[in-house]
């Protein structure tokens, strides 16, 4: 099998955690370079890799064909077009870009170029995802009229340093963890009717928002988006209320940190995902006597799980092992 010759731009958290780990292990491509400005540590777990220290120098290779940008979201449009320009594919980690002209602008030049533009929209194929979605096309719940999402931490501080609490294009909240949530919604519902949104800084040592409210309407069925830094006791992650039942998550989905992986090493965290599901039929046994069925499903699951690399991984768009 030809392996697709992978550059990846950045080392952070993104890279280390969300991309590398899946191209290492998947057997369509090979991870050749890695842009680390300051340091070489990607060759600690990728020794067979070069290091660049500059973009030009990474997509200057010819023998590169896929670009992977994990790096600050003001940096994306601006790799993400020289990339194209120099004939590579192109995988952007979320958001896509800052704004809707730069995103036109990059789907414009991916065309004119011939080469693939993808965002990475990683929760599209998360089991909490997945099992929503597989709720509404069978219309299990009925007719949905309210479909409610959050994405909350409880971090009172903010982080010295960091991108994306500063006062910069695509930093804070909205950007960082709303695509995810939103992407959903579009995903499962198409475009809203009208949307209102109630976006604020809450903490006083950051300069960028971190909190969000927001509303899609689609006549019938309302969408409410949420996401906030300083909720410190988590409610359900996903609410589902339809004419016929109830669907109630709560927890991180343990794919989120664990995608049907091996992993080999230290670091053990402790985590809990827990679902609910309560639906209602109408039964007629005989002609002028109709009941109401009640049907409650709840499942509940301790899990622990290691964070490092691993050496199994698991390809939900072919449904194999890797």
């Amino acid at each position: 099998m030809r392996r697709i010759k992978t550059g990846v731009v950045g080392y952070g958290k993104s890279a280390k955690v969300f991309h590398i780990p899946f191209l290492s292990t998947m057997n369509e491509f090979e991870i050749t370079k890695v842009m680390e400005r300051h340091a070489e540590e990607s060759k600690k777990k990728l020794p067979g890799v070069t290091v660049s220290k500059t973009f030009d120098e990474l997509i200057g290779d010819d023998s590169t064909e896929l670009i992977v940008i994990t790096t600050p979201n003001d940096t994306h449009y601006d790799y993400a077009s020289r990339a194209l320009k120099a004939g590579k594919h192109v995988v952007l980690e979320k958001p896509f870009t800052n704004n809707t002209e730069e995103g036109e602008k990059l789907v414009q030049l991916a065309k004119e170029t011939g080469k693939v533009l993808s965002v990475y929209q990683n929760r599209r194929y998360v089991s909490d995802f997945l099992t929503m979605r597989d709720l509404l096309n069978e219309k299990l719940l009925g007719d949905v009229h309210e479909f409610n999402a959050t994405y909350d931490r409880y971090r009172p501080d903010g982080i010295p340093g960091s991108w994306r609490e500063a006062a910069l294009p695509g930093s804070g909240i909205l950007f960082d963890l709303g695509p995810h949530i939103i992407d959903q919604v579009l995903v499962l519902f198409g475009n809203p009717k009208t949307i209102t949104a109630d976006i604020r800084k809450q903490r006083k040592d950051v300069n960028a928002d971190d909190y969000f409210n927001i509303w899609l309407d689609y006549g019938f069925l309302k969408v409410i988006l949420h996401g906030g830094m300083l909720v410190r006791e988590q409610g359900p992650r996903y609410m589902i209320q339809g004419t016929k039942g109830s669907f109630l998550k709560y927890g991180e989905d343990p794919q989120a940190y664990n995608p049907y992986t091996v992993y080999v090493n230290t670091l053990t965290r402790q985590e809990r995902q827990e679902a609910n599901a309560i639906m209602y039929w109408d039964w007629t046994p005989v002609e002028g006597l109709t009941a109401t069925v009640d049907f409650g499903l709840n499942y509940y699951n301790q899990f622990g799980y290691n964070a490092n690399t691993p050496n199994q991984a698991f390809n939900f768009q072919t449904n194999t092992f890797g």
